[in-house]
């Protein structure tokens, strides 16, 4: 479910624990995960540099 889009805080609620720490023990994302993860990043920057949607940092 991590890997979907779930965030871990979600994800936690949904399983029955109280922290995300719990869950952190059993979400390793894969390298192709961290790859897609990092294009969307570089995409949502392209974005906001072509005035598309402000930064909210």
């Amino acid at each position: 479910m991590a890997q979907e889009g779930i965030d871990l805080a979600t994800l936690a609620k949904i399983l029955g624990h109280n922290s995300i720490r719990i869950v952190e023990r059993y979400v390793h994302p894969t390298d192709e995960h961290k790859k897609n993860a990092m294009l969307r990043y570089e995409a949502s920057q392209a974005r906001a540099e072509a005035g598309q949607f402000p930064r909210t940092n």
